[in-house]
């Protein structure tokens, strides 16, 4: 009994571990996305100002998602502009590629995800 009670203990800490890793991303694909979303940004028209450009370039973004089957998920990374203002992409789609991606510029709210 007590064999089969470590048993069972080894493999839920188990499931928990690859549940972890199933659900975020990790730092390279982090990156690869944040990096596939600054190109769009950038691409995209909507900074054209010297200063936006150079803070969409340079800053770290606000990186949202909730993957629904990975690595498919709803997601969101966007740049706070201003007060009122962010630029970013979101969209539903493979998050690794940016699949589906909408770019928008407008207020903070607008551009977050419903997750």
């Amino acid at each position: 009994m007590k064999r089969l009670l470590s048993l069972l203990l080894v493999f839920l800490v188990g499931c928990t571990a690859l549940n972890e890793r199933m659900s975020h991303l990790t730092q390279a694909e982090a990156e690869t996305v944040i990096t596939v979303a600054r190109e769009q940004i950038l691409a995209s028209g909507l900074v054209n100002d010297a200063k936006e450009i150079e803070f969409v370039r340079n800053a770290k973004p606000n990186l949202r998602y909730y993957f629904l089957a990975r690595p498919y998920a709803d997601y969101s990374i966007y740049w706070q502009l201003n007060n009122k203002e962010s630029v970013g992409v979101h969209g539903r789609g493979n998050i690794l590629v940016l699949e589906n991606a909408q770019a928008t510029r407008g207020d903070i709210k607008h551009v977050k995800p419903g997750i």
